[in-house]
């Protein structure tokens, strides 16, 4: 492809002088893709980025040349250690073999006795190595006995071993107990900066760290978890029968109606696992192509207006993501209509499936959910706030199994469905990019709790919001993949106070080209993200600075509460202090006397 430019009205990517030659012999100049007529080739706009691609493509260099180098990377990576030097021609006599007893071995050496004291020391370095020796009597790898099995020659190379197997008590092969060391998967765009696994001291820290979290109210209960997945489902099923019913309104055919579907998606701080008490949850109502935008501001608001349960609905539809924002109350009300369902009081199989991925924190599943709530002694439970966005996408239908982290689902949507959706996009991302997802939760907790004390976890006041804690955190999981929480929440302070070079960017994967030509956060190209003091780039596409607000002056704050993180934490590990002190809160007029 030569030029290539994107055609104004079904936005497809073609050969500059071939589409414009076709247009031009058309008498209608008709698009040969969507048919529309009156097509004008001055009306062509250059598709830079594909462009690019291509002359990568020509030159060897750009994305194809760096994957090639990262296979070949891995390539030899994979690659088997060298084999060790041959043992010495030593062979087994018939007459003189082990008839009995594992590890009585007998040698018909007819030389000095210098080369058995150096054959036991080849044996011995070998064995420490992780190799196993055979020994008579293995039924596999039969080429290494003899034809009736008397005699075994140990020359040659020795095979190596990594798992311990049992014999059971039969005759056979005993694997030498060593484990061996496999290759670590790169999580980031780097090598990590140590993979030493934790010690005993870790674990301890990392326990005390779990009750100093626990005495400040981080973790939610049992029944409060339920009670969430509760209402979720409620408001799932109440967008599948919104969108049938508007399926039927609009004529479609009762077969598209049965499997239109719709789904809601969870983001943010719920869908990571690491929400607190009485926090609100972020959700994506997912909608088939026949349900447009206001439909969902127009006929699904006036559905969760009849719903007792919902209080203060109101609809945020000139926000840069619109929204609507309500109450979920009365778990009572919820039980019943469910029960009413199903006289056993559970729910649907299909139901309990689908909502199983949006428990984060690995609760119950939904039956056993509603069981425990049904069986509670109380109801009283806090009102639950939940902001709930809309994407439209341009499929037919909406499966319980939908991925949206393939970036095709972005293909013709309008620029507020992509910000809705990149959500969801990046909370998926950011968990598949981390080596330990239970160490990355608690270890955001410890950092999310730490900047509610300091005073800097807001991002309308110009410092960072729950995606750039989140992508810092998974930054630091990536360098040091087998630490420990406590461990991780130290190198957290010191990666972003006397490591990390900033304006450097903080980059969880290497930017995907893409020929979908959304804006995308990129120094090089765009003279306005060269301005940004601390850019944390969002993982999915397309990629933005989640720190676009950022000033100067706020960046000199955030790396002075960072200096001060690592040197309580470091006295921390040390004995020295407990981990109450870094949760101490700010006493903000006594810090900042002249404000």
């Amino acid at each position: 492809m030569t030029d290539a430019a994107v055609i104004p009205c079904c936005g497809n990517s073609y050969c500059d002088e071939c589409i414009g030659t076709a247009l031009l012999e058309c008498e209608e100049h008709t698009c040969p893709t969507c048919h529309q007529m009156d097509v004008l080739p001055d009306a062509l706009i250059a598709n830079k980025c594909l462009r690019q691609a291509v002359n990568n493509c020509k030159n060897g260099t750009g994305y194809t040349k760096r994957l090639r180098q990262q296979i070949r990377q891995q390539q030899q990576q994979q690659q088997p250690p060298p084999p060790p030097p041959p043992l010495m021609n030593i062979f087994l006599s018939v007459n003189q073999q082990f008839v009995g007893r594992a590890g009585e071995l007998s040698f018909n050496i007819c030389s000095d006795s210098y080369i058995l004291v150096e054959l036991i020391f080849q044996l011995s370095a070998f064995i420490h190595k992780g190799y196993q020796v055979p020994v008579q009597r293995q039924p596999a790898l039969a080429s290494r006995l003899g034809p009736q099995g008397q005699s075994i020659p140990t020359t040659g190379h020795p095979v190596r071993a990594s798992t311990i197997c049992s014999a059971g008590g039969r005759p056979g092969w005993e694997l030498t107990p060593r484990l061996q060391n496999q290759p670590q998967r790169h999580y980031g765009m780097t090598s990590p900066i140590s993979l030493a696994p934790p010690k005993h001291i870790d674990c301890i820290h990392t326990q005390k760290l779990v009750e100093a979290m626990k005495a400040s109210g981080v973790f939610e209960d049992e029944e409060e978890l339920n009670h969430r997945l509760v209402v979720l489902v409620k408001l799932n099923n109440l967008v599948k029968e919104w969108i049938s019913e508007l399926g039927e309104s609009k004529n479609l055919p009762p077969s598209a109606v049965a499997n239109v579907g719709g789904k809601i998606f969870t983001f943010g701080s719920y869908r990571l696992g690491v929400h607190t008490k009485g926090a609100d949850i972020d959700a994506l109502c997912v909608a088939p192509r026949h349900v447009e935008r206001w439909d969902f501001f127009q006929s699904f608001f006036e559905k969760l207006k009849h719903q007792e349960e919902i209080k203060n609905l109101r609809a945020v539809e000139d926000a840069c993501v619109p929204v609507v924002k309500f109450e979920f109350d009365g778990i009572e009300t919820v039980l019943k209509s469910q029960i009413l369902q199903d006289q056993k009081g559970l729910l649907h199989k299909e139901n309990a499936l689908s909502f199983a991925e949006l428990d984060s924190t690995n609760c119950p599943p939904l039956v056993c959910c509603l069981q425990t709530v049904w069986h509670s002694n109380g109801w009283h439970f806090f009102p639950l706030k939940i902001g709930l966005m809309f994407a439209r996408l341009s499929m037919p239908t909406v499966s319980d199994n939908l991925d949206l982290r393939d970036d095709l689902h972005l293909r013709s949507l309008d620029r507020r469905c992509i910000r809705s959706l990149n959500g969801c996009r990046v909370t998926d991302e950011i968990l598949h990019l981390v080596p330990n997802k239970e160490n990355f939760r608690l270890t955001l907790r410890a950092i999310k709790l730490w900047a509610k004390r300091c005073g800097i976890c807001s991002n309308m006041l110009g410092f960072l919001g729950w995606v750039s804690w989140a992508v810092l955190v998974a930054q630091t999981c990536q360098l040091c993949p087998n630490a420990l929480a406590s461990t991780l929440v130290n190198k957290f302070f010191l990666f972003f106070f006397s490591k990390w070079e900033w304006p450097k960017p903080v980059l969880l994967k290497q930017h995907e080209e893409s020929n979908l030509n959304l804006p995308v956060w990129d120094p090089r190209v765009n003279a306005s993200d060269r301005y940004h003091v601390m850019p944390v780039s969002t993982p999915a596409y397309p990629q933005q600075s989640s720190t676009y607000n950022m000033s100067t002056s706020m960046r000199a704050v955030m790396v002075e509460e960072f200096k001060h993180g690592l040197a309580v934490t470091n006295e921390i590990l040390q004995g020295k202090s407990d981990w109450s002190k870094l949760f101490e809160p700010l006493n903000f007029f006594q810090k900042y006397k002249y404000v």
